[in-house]
């Protein structure tokens, strides 16, 4: 897995976003869903089999920072959910920390405005950006987020891994397939994960494409820009899909980590 970049520019995924004023942030085309011409859909990484249950003994909110020097001393391991706002993190991670409460889910788009850092058996950090889209702030508040952001995901040196948060239940979106571009561009180490997998589009049923045809859809926009394909996650957190694996993949990075000395995964 490639090296934490230290320093690189950052493309727009996570500038200001605003969907009525930015017309390239839009759907791709339903009709491609149908085409059975299609080019075979690209595979993404495979995922190590892991045949252990992890199970979360003790999960805590150890801080909500509004700036870098708010965030934990950087002695563990961090993994941050980065997505668009209202993609699922909250009730997500509730799940992979086996905690109902533990982060506050809301109907209201843009609710995170911190930077959380949440404990994860004393051992690693589950961190929570705020969302990019929707946030119902005004410009200047939305930009000293992302102007945070930045910060965190350039120079926080324990961020292991980035984990990109893409909602399956509707057909990709630009910015979604421009920020994980990003990340490899920029060398940071991410993994996709697609929520709501059990989340049923509206319309009719014999029209309406599947989940699964939104992720191969989205495989074939990040492929055609040229990006390696990273491991990719399917998770529903009403039917607790894909907690396990997940959780497997977060400690064998863990492991990566404590074996290279706390460097760069």
């Amino acid at each position: 897995m490639a090296p934490l970049a230290t320093k690189h520019a950052w493309l727009h995924p996570l500038h200001w976003i605003d969907e009525e004023q930015q017309p390239w942030l839009c759907l791709a085309d339903e009709e491609s869903f149908d085409d059975d011409s299609a080019s075979p859909c690209p595979a993404f990484a495979p995922l190590p089999l892991s045949t252990s249950q992890p199970n979360t003994r003790s999960a805590e909110l150890a801080s909500s920072a509004v700036h870098l020097g708010g965030c934990p001393p950087p002695r563990l391991p961090e993994f941050a959910f980065v997505g668009r706002s209202n993609v699922g993190k909250s009730s997500l991670i509730n799940l992979l920390a086996q905690r109902k409460n533990l982060a506050r889910t809301s109907q209201t788009p843009g609710k995170t405005q911190t930077i959380n850092h949440f404990l994860i058996d004393e051992k690693w950090y589950l961190v929570d950006l705020p969302g990019y889209g929707y946030a119902r702030a005004s410009r200047s508040r939305s930009l000293e987020w992302n102007a945070f952001t930045r910060a965190y995901l350039a120079r926080r040196e324990t961020l292991v891994a980035a984990l990109l948060l893409v909602d399956a239940s509707i057909p990709p979106l630009d910015v979604d397939v421009q920020c994980a571009a990003w990340f490899q561009q920029s060398r940071i180490p991410y993994a996709l994960v697609f929520t709501k997998l059990d989340k049923r589009p509206k319309g009719r049923a014999s029209e309406r494409p599947s989940a699964r045809k939104h992720i191969q859809a989205f495989a074939r926009m990040l492929a055609s820009l040229g990006a390696e394909l990273p491991p990719a996650f399917e998770t529903s957190c009403a039917r607790k899909q894909g907690r396990d694996a997940l959780l497997g993949f977060v400690a064998r990075l863990c492991r990566e980590h404590a074996e290279t000395g706390g460097a760069g995964a």
